[in-house]
Order: C-alpha cells, then sequence, then structure tokens
C-alpha cells in the first residue's frame, strides 16, 4: 500500500483516527488490567478477612447465647434444698429431733409449686461414687415459698419407723417454678437441670428415670 501524499486529507485523517483509536484502547486496556489486580487484590483480603469477621460474629452471638441462659438460671441458681436434722420445739418429739428437707429461696423472688423427694444414699465405699436411690416424696407441694424464705418438710411417714436417720443416710431433690415461669429441678446431688423431660412434660417429682 503507497504512503499517503500530504494532499490526501481524508487517508491522513483516517490514519490519525486509527492512531487515536489504537491509544485509547491501549489505555482502556491498561485500566481494565488495573482494576482487575485491583480486585484480585480485594478479593485475596476479603478471604483472609472474612474468616476472622465469621469467628468474631461466633463468639458474639455465643457470648450472647450464654448471657442469655445465665440471666434465665439467675433466680433457679439461688434456690437450693438439703437433707437435715435438727432439734424439734420441746415437747413435741421424745426423741428431740426431727428430720427432712430444708428449703431456702436466696433469691429476690418467690418460687412456687414447690415439690419435694426423698432419696436414700447408696454408698459402696471403696472410694466409689455414691448413688442416690429414690425412696419417697411429698404428694402435696408448697405453692409459694416467698423472697429469702425458707421452709421444712418433715421426712415421710413412711419412713419414719427407721431408727437410724443422718444426713449421711438420705439426700433430698427438689422441684419449683421461678417468677418468669421456668420449671427448674434441683437433683438428689444438688445439680441445677431444666424442670422439663425431652417430652416437655413438666416434671414435678424425682421418681427413678427423671
Amino acid at each position: 500500500m503507497p504512503f499517503p501524499q500530504w494532499g490526501d486529507v481524508p487517508t491522513w485523517g483516517l490514519l490519525v483516527g486509527a492512531a487515536f483509536t489504537v491509544v485509547f484502547a491501549g489505555r482502556a486496556f491498561n485500566s481494565q488490567s488495573k482494576q482487575l489486580k485491583d480486585q484480585q487484590a480485594t478479593n485475596e483480603k476479603l478471604a483472609e478477612v472474612l474468616p476472622l469477621q465469621a469467628d468474631e460474629l461466633r463468639e458474639s452471638l455465643d457470648e450472647r447465647a450464654r448471657e442469655k441462659e445465665y440471666q434465665r438460671r439467675a433466680q433457679a441458681s439461688k434456690v437450693a434444698a438439703w437433707f437435715e436434722v435438727r432439734e424439734m420445739i420441746p415437747g413435741k418429739s421424745a426423741s428431740g429431733l426431727e428430720w427432712g428437707a430444708h428449703i431456702r429461696n436466696g433469691s429476690d423472688l418467690p418460687i412456687l409449686d414447690v415439690t419435694t423427694a426423698f432419696h436414700s444414699v447408696k454408698d459402696p465405699g471403696n472410694g466409689q461414687p455414691w448413688t442416690p436411690e429414690y425412696a419417697a416424696d411429698m404428694v402435696r407441694p408448697i405453692r409459694v415459698i416467698p423472697p429469702a424464705g425458707e421452709r421444712f418438710i418433715q421426712f415421710h411417714d413412711s419412713l419414719r419407723s427407721q431408727e437410724k436417720i443422718s444426713p449421711h443416710d438420705y439426700v433430698v431433690s427438689i422441684g419449683f417454678t421461678d417468677a418468669a415461669g421456668y420449671r427448674w429441678r434441683r437433683d438428689p446431688r444438688g445439680a441445677l437441670k431444666d424442670g422439663t423431660s425431652s417430652g416437655g412434660m413438666d416434671v414435678t417429682s424425682f421418681r427413678p428415670g427423671l
């Protein structure tokens, strides 16, 4: 193709336009390449940061769940019960002693529908852990124990024929409802647990298997 003459204006115009097209195309390509590299760098940084943010979010949610559960158990954690032998009011017992369950509501709110059960202690000795065995429970629950209130539940009549009774021979479990309506239980070892079974049935006593 012959080189265009100076007087050939249209041809020179085409050449100049083509040159500008090449320049702008090169700049556009370089710009796109830079944007692609920047995007890749950003993606790499996100790939590093996102797992950390996910871990932080997970920890935050776990902490909120723990705090919520702590608040839910706050009142129930201040309720306790144990087997106790104590002196009776003079003149009411030949031995001067009575035994039963001592229940204490150490919270600032009342607890409701308090049930009580007695368990004999089976101690195999030889360093083996003792186990509770259901003995009897009180059919009639205590309707309300006020804030900072205490109640003493006498030993079940069916068990009073025993000659020797001590805090080493029996333990106590209770069920109760807190002021927020949650049902709880203290098992024979004193552990605080939800007072509903896996099937959602309200647990108001501590017969074997509950």
